[in-house]
């Protein structure tokens, strides 16, 4: 029975992480790419630089809102399927 404790209780203190979904590079990645969507060829690599900056800067502070905009445009690996919804949810959390 003592097993069977533990290994609720390590997936109670890991679900927290599981179910928040995506990290500040992926997030971050997918806004660059509707950026670049949006403005195609505008934008210099220290441009796109700044903009990955000042993402994960914010990301970090509101992670958890970030996250849900992510999901909410249907996030995954690094890319959204609207970055209209996803662009105007991430620019209201920073």
């Amino acid at each position: 029975m003592r097993p069977y404790y533990i290994l609720v209780l390590l997936l109670a203190l890991a679900a927290p992480g599981l179910l928040m979904g995506a990290d500040c590079p992926e997030i971050c990645q997918a806004y660059l790419q509707c950026v670049e969507k949006t403005y195609p060829g505008e934008s210099t690599e220290k441009q796109k630089q700044t903009i990955l900056l000042g993402c994960q800067n914010g990301c970090s502070k509101n992670l958890e809102s970030v996250n849900q905009c992510y999901l909410d445009a249907n996030g995954q690996n690094g890319m959204v399927e609207s970055c209209e919804e996803f662009s105007t949810c991430i620019l209201q959390q920073n």
